[in-house]
């Protein structure tokens, strides 16, 4: 009997990652668009990061208009980490279906609900099927 998680992951959307891309990739497509030279570019990336630190070693979170917020955390071990949230306008203009260029694997299942894959996965593979769920007793 299958998992009824292993069957949502194995059907539901997603994203087919191409290769990652590194500052060394975006420093020239932000020269071109900016008129900075790499140089300049790599230093204000290396000072904001810098700033993002020695504010958040402050206690502070930060806020970057464009790209999003930025707030300390502290683990009951007591390490610090870092939440990111995106700036509303950048998770706006990335989810912009039809803008999307990628390839996403499982397209046709867009908007399906969880039982549905399951019913899905169920077809597909009837050897191994999702047991039903067993209502709570009362």
């Amino acid at each position: 009997m299958a998992n009824k998680l292993t069957a949502i992951n194995t059907l539901r959307p997603k994203l087919k990652m191409g290769r990652l891309v590194r500052m060394d990739q975006i420093d020239p497509y932000v020269a071109v668009r900016s008129g900075l030279n790499k140089g300049a570019i790599l230093h204000v990336v290396n000072e904001l990061r810098d700033a993002i630190v020695f504010f958040a070693r402050d206690g502070r979170a930060i806020r970057m208009e464009g790209f999003g917020r930025f707030t300390p955390k502290i683990g009951l071990d007591g390490k610090f980490s870092m939440s990111v949230s995106l700036d509303p306008i950048l998770q706006k203009q990335i989810n912009i279906p039809k803008e999307y260029m990628g390839e996403i694997v499982n397209r046709p299942n867009i908007g399906l609900t969880p039982d549905e894959l399951i019913a899905q996965w169920n077809e597909l593979y009837p050897g191994d099927p999702v047991p039903p769920e067993i209502p709570p007793l009362p």
